[in-house]
This record gives C-alpha cells, sequence and structure tokens, in this order.
C-alpha cells in the first residue's frame, strides 16, 4: 500500500511531466542521468522512507553526501571545518537534529541528539545565514535544494522563517516527501524550476546556492544570476565544494570569475556589492586529516 505522503507527491510529479524547462540544455547530462533514475525508480519507491533513503543515497540521487556512521574520519572533517570557520559553535546549543527517518547506517549521537557528516556540512550554512542575515524572521530561496535538509534544519532552528525550495521536479517530489513526513505541522513552498518567474514580485530576504551553481551549464548559471537580480534580495550566499570538479573545463566557477571551493556573498551584475569572498576559507586538507 503507497503511503499518502508520497503518493500525493508523484502525482505532483506527474503533472510537470511535459513542462518544458525554460530552455533546452538547461540541465547538464549528468543531471538528465539523475532524473531517469528516478523516473525508472518511481514505481518501487511507495513508503516514505523508501523515497528519504533513495534521496540519501548518492548513487541515485546524485545530491547527498552523508558519510556512513562508521566513516568517523568523514563525520570528524565534517565537524571539524565547521569549528575552523566558527570557532564558537556550539551544537548542543542549537535546536537542530537528524531525522529518525534517515539512513540508520549513517547516524551518530553527539550531545545526545542525533547526527551525520551532512548534517555538520548543513550547520555551515546555518552559522553563516544567522551571521548575515541577523535575525529569526526571514523569507529564504533555496536554489537546487535537493531533498530538502537544509530546508529542515532552518525550520528547526527558526521556526518563523518562509523557506521556498526551488528545482527540478525530480528532486522536490523527494523534498516534498521528507519534509511532510519530518515536519508535518511546518509549512514550505515547493516550486518547479519552471515555474520560478511566479516568484516575481514576491520578497525574498536571502538567496542560498549550496553547491548546486557548480553542477550546472554555464548558461543556467547565467539564467539563475539573471533571475536573482529581479528579485529584492539583500544577500546572496553561495557555497560551493572544495575539491570537487565543475561542469566542464577550467578551474574556475560557472560564476563570473569564482574558483570552485569559496563560500561567497557574491556580486552577479552591478546591482550587487560583494562584502565578503574567499577561496576555501581559512581551511587546508591537512587541517582535516
Amino acid at each position: 500500500m503507497i503511503d499518502p505522503i508520497v503518493a500525493a507527491a508523484k502525482q505532483r510529479l506527474k503533472s510537470m511531466q511535459n513542462v518544458p524547462l525554460p530552455f533546452e540544455g538547461f540541465v547538464s547530462s549528468a543531471w538528465e542521468v539523475h532524473r531517469r533514475k528516478l523516473q525508472e525508480a518511481l514505481p518501487s519507491l511507495e513508503t516514505v522512507k523508501q523515497v528519504i533513503h533513495y534521496g540519501q543515497d548518492l548513487r541515485c540521487s546524485g545530491f547527498n553526501h552523508r558519510g556512513d556512521a562508521g566513516d568517523l574520519a568523514q563525520i570528524a572533517n565534517a565537524a571539524r571545518m565547521l569549528k575552523i570557520r566558527y570557532p564558537g559553535f556550539d551544537f548542543a546549543r542549537w535546536p537542530v537534529e537528524e531525522s529518525p527517518l534517515s539512513r540508520p547506517e549513517t547516524l551518530v549521537t553527539v550531545h545526545g541528539k542525533k547526527a551525520s557528516s551532512i548534517m555538520f556540512w548543513h550547520m555551515q550554512m546555518l552559522c553563516t545565514i544567522y551571521y548575515w542575515v541577523g535575525r529569526s524572521a526571514f523569507t529564504a530561496l533555496e536554489i537546487g535544494s535537493g531533498l530538502g535538509e537544509l530546508a529542515h534544519y532552518v525550520k528547526m532552528a527558526w521556526p518563523k522563517v518562509k523557506y521556498i525550495l526551488c528545482d527540478l521536479p525530480e528532486s522536490l517530489f523527494q523534498a516534498e516527501v521528507f519534509l511532510e513526513a519530518t515536519c508535518p505541522t511546518t509549512s514550505f513552498a515547493f516550486l518547479p524550476v519552471q515555474h520560478a518567474c511566479k516568484l516575481q514580485g514576491c520578497h525574498v530576504d536571502v538567496v542560498i546556492n549550496q553547491g548546486s551553481m557548480q553542477e550546472m551549464p554555464p548558461a543556467t548559471v547565467q539564467w539563475w544570476c539573471d533571475f536573482i537580480d529581479r528579485t529584492d534580495a539583500t544577500v546572496f550566499i553561495s557555497l560551493n565544494y572544495g575539491n570537487v570538479p565543475i561542469w566542464p573545463g577550467p578551474a574556475w566557477d560557472l560564476i563570473r570569475s569564482e574558483r570552485p571551493g569559496g563560500e561567497v556573498l557574491y556580486t552577479s551584475s552591478d546591482f550587487w556589492l560583494t562584502i565578503w569572498k574567499r577561496h576555501d576559507p581559512g581551511i587546508r586538507m591537512a587541517d582535516l586529516v
């Protein structure tokens, strides 16, 4: 018997099947593969756990880099990277923890709370949002929201936040199931990229890119930069992974002159003022082993 949450999400995904993307070539060839994988796996995904565990398997979803609990080095490195960037960080004081629906082999207990390597990665973004936005009630737009785990942690930390997840329909299917199951009393806005134009005229305080733009073709990155320029957002936080190849070509970021691995509050056009920009800020691989 299919879970009602999964059935509803499948119906919404089906409704987007024939809706064209903004332009041909909007999605990289690698992500076309993951879209096809999800469509092929869809008939076998009937329970919430099946969908979540699919999304948390990098080989399937393509967007979740969580390590197993037995890989203590990866978990320690993720936590240590967080402490390097934010020395005053105290996990015990943050009202966030992993979902019990997550893959159990990836969970550890820290200060009496369930955690994972990917959770400590997301905590870097939470700390960055806290530092630059400076308040607990705001509207956030995440471009390339994946499974929705960052949205989950943000709403746990700041329940008054209005959160908009914008991604490919196949990714939003997984995010909808995850968030409906883990945050049943909390509302989110799920926006397929095909309908991103509906945000024009809507208020947004902060736009978030966490490792998504590095996986997009250059024309798609430019499309998003132009889109962000048309919002009234006052902060754009762009965090791209260090030591991860980007689509395709030389070792520089697809967004103007940035190189991969930088955490950037960045200028996409003359409308933006760069107020903080560093490449792999304060972190060397030697620090993490």
